[in-house]
């Protein structure tokens, strides 16, 4: 039975299996870059060399960055937008007031979006030292309310064993 386990943590089970592969890459890494040699670099059959510093390259790697025109700036004239609004709206492109109003109305009774989700996601993990994650706040605040049932159960069935006896 496994009712006394401590359930695994998916988390921490995840970040042991990440910090694994870290680990064997920078080692892989470390393997890879003790083989390659200056000299050795468009050889990958000979041997290694015991020499283990590098020479810096003789001319400088060429730039990858992408290479952007420079286009001519383009104003927009004011009067044109407020037209295509008008087009927009005959159209049915646009919506109507009532759909504006009816999502005011939904914003100011829906929970606005955290400002950081990040931090939502470090607080509901237990990511952030020193704050309890939210899962043992949940468990605690489930068995109190677990504890003040059973107590209330007791209490009533004692005041209608009370009540029986009185008959």
């Amino acid at each position: 039975m496994g009712l006394f386990k401590k359930k695994a943590d998916p988390l921490a089970q995840r970040a042991q299996t990440l910090n694994r592969r870290i680990a064997e890459l920078e080692a892989e890494i470390a393997r890879l870059s003790v083989n390659v040699a200056p000299g050795t670099a468009h050889r990958p059959d000979a041997a290694p060399s015991s020499t283990s510093v590098r020479t810096p390259p003789a001319a400088p790697l060429p730039s990858h960055e992408p290479v952007f025109e420079k286009m001519p700036v383009r104003f927009v004239d004011p009067r044109v937008s407020a037209a295509a609004g008008k087009d927009a709206e005959e159209l049915g492109l646009k919506r109507s007031v009532w759909t504006r109003a009816w999502r005011r109305v939904k914003a100011q009774i829906a929970d606005p979006p955290p400002a950081n989700e990040k931090l939502v996601n470090y607080l509901a993990a237990g990511g952030i030292q020193g704050l309890r994650p939210l899962r043992f706040e949940r468990r605690i605040a489930r068995n109190r309310i677990t504890f003040i049932c059973v107590v209330l159960g007791l209490l009533l069935w004692g005041l209608l064993v009370m009540f029986r006896h009185t008959r």
